[in-house]
């Protein structure tokens, strides 16, 4: 099985980091620097999957996302499962969680990168309320997202999320939203969420 950029002893991805230390702004060890575009200020926040004022203290949540089946990846990273497939097979996305939650905070989303500047990366809510395509299921109380026959366009974009958000958070009854997950989302992992990224099997390959 191959691993996927992980390193347990990884440095916090921080492309604002000197921008905050030439302030004074001292940001947590569980923290990063980040631009406010309204007021063009900086300020430290937690990482995704901690709770805190970013400064003096980010608490780790008791609850964590985690993998049901190693077996069903080609590719293990730091809360990234890769999956190799053909276009027409199928593709299992399970998790299980441990810690406190309810199935309503429990959400399943597909990645789509932006293309340019002039456009933002979304994603887009997968549940049974969207819309969804006969050949895809939410599954087990929101714990497997299913793909019964893969297309060439699971491939294009190629990246799926599960995530636990917050009880006090207010459920968004919108499909589809901006979210700036390229780099920063990956690279700094949160126990919070998984990711699932298809891989087309190269022609040839069986």
């Amino acid at each position: 099985m191959a691993l996927l950029w992980y390193n347990p002893k990884i440095k916090i991805q921080d492309p604002y980091e000197m921008e905050c230390l030439s302030q004074g702004l001292a940001c947590h060890k569980k923290a990063s620097c980040h631009l406010d575009e309204v007021t063009a200020s900086f300020y430290c926040h937690c990482l995704p999957g901690y709770f805190g004022d970013g400064y003096n203290s980010c608490e780790e949540s008791s609850t964590q996302v985690m993998l049901a089946n190693t077996s069903l990846c080609d590719g293990l990273g730091e809360q990234v499962c890769l999956q190799r497939r053909m276009p027409g097979q199928s593709a299992l996305f399970f998790v299980y969680i441990q810690g406190s939650y309810t199935q309503d905070q429990i959400k399943w989303y597909k990645l789509y990168a932006s293309k340019g500047s002039m456009y933002h990366s979304y994603r887009r809510r997968l549940w049974k309320d969207s819309g969804l395509p006969p050949v895809v299921a939410v599954l087990n109380q929101s714990l497997a997202l299913m793909l019964y026959s893969i297309g060439e366009d699971d491939f294009y974009p190629n990246k799926f999320c599960v995530e636990v958000q917050p009880i006090d958070l207010p459920d968004k009854l919108v499909n589809v939203e901006p979210c700036d997950f390229a780099s920063f989302g990956m690279l700094n992992a949160s126990q919070l969420r998984y990711f699932f990224i298809l891989d087309r099997i190269p022609i040839g390959k069986k």
